[in-house]
């Protein structure tokens, strides 16, 4: 996930819909890699923390751009959480 003005767009709702969960979740289980700007943190941490949790449990690389000094001045905790699973 990248650009700050998708940021405002991601959500665990995708992850938890009846409906769309499935078919959701599978696409992470795909993922060769996982990537998330730092902007995400500040919109919904517990999406990023919970994709990189199951990234790291499954052996794949999880990557975290900073994106900008405000980062992590204002999300340190949901960061520091992140950077737990990092590479």
């Amino acid at each position: 996930m990248a650009s700050i003005d998708l940021s405002v767009l991601i959500s665990l709702q995708p992850l938890r819909s009846p409906r769309k969960k499935e078919e959701n979740w599978a696409l992470v289980q795909r993922a060769q890699y996982y990537y998330s700007e730092g902007f995400f943190l500040g919109v919904c941490p517990e999406a990023v923390v919970t994709i990189a949790r199951d990234m790291c449990a499954r052996n794949r690389p999880v990557l975290v751009n900073l994106s900008a000094p405000l980062v992590p001045q204002q999300y340190f905790e949901p960061l520091r959480t992140a950077l737990y699973y990092a590479d």
